[in-house]
């Protein structure tokens, strides 16, 4: 019986620790991709002005 428990416990901390992989691997993408999006931007306006 304490060896069920056992299991189902350490099942459930497995599913937190995913859920925290995948919002970890989103916010990254997001901060990333965001960031290599805008400095792009800003280099394309920058040379746009410069002509």
């Amino acid at each position: 019986m304490a060896v069920n428990k056992e299991i189902k416990v350490n099942e459930h901390e497995n599913l937190q620790e995913d859920h925290s992989y995948k919002g970890a691997l989103a916010s990254s993408l997001i901060f990333v991709g965001g960031g290599i999006v805008l400095f792009i931007a800003l280099l394309l306006t920058l040379y746009m002005v410069r002509i």
